[in-house]
């Protein structure tokens, strides 16, 4: 499994690690996996790094996301900030998705 979803009680917020091939199937599974454990009370803030991760995401895989945020009934009051290396084509992908999911009216911020 190239990702690991913790909760870090101490700075209270959602931890999204990962490594290797970054696949529609690792965003599905570990976005469920995170979206339960904020059900349970919050914490609605997540750290989403995936500085060591290779993306291997369509356009439109990347602007489905938010949708499944929507689906599950996340919370819009929920905080994401995304974590990436210097490699420009997957820089250029977060952006996109960043992008997406701000007008799709969620709180996404690309961080260095």
């Amino acid at each position: 499994m190239p990702w690991k979803v913790e909760r870090n009680e101490h700075l209270g917020f959602i931890e999204l690690s990962y490594t290797g091939e970054l696949t529609k199937t690792e965003v599905q599974e570990s976005t469920a996996e995170a979206l339960s454990l904020a059900s349970c009370g919050g914490p609605y803030l997540f750290l989403s790094d995936i500085s060591s991760a290779r993306v291997d995401l369509s356009i439109m895989e990347i602007y489905d996301i938010p949708d499944q945020w929507r689906d599950a009934g996340a919370s819009r009051s929920m905080k994401v900030a995304l974590v990436v290396s210097d490699e420009s084509a997957k820089r250029q992908d977060v952006r996109f998705y960043e992008n997406v999911a701000y007008n799709s009216g969620w709180m996404v911020l690309l961080k260095k």
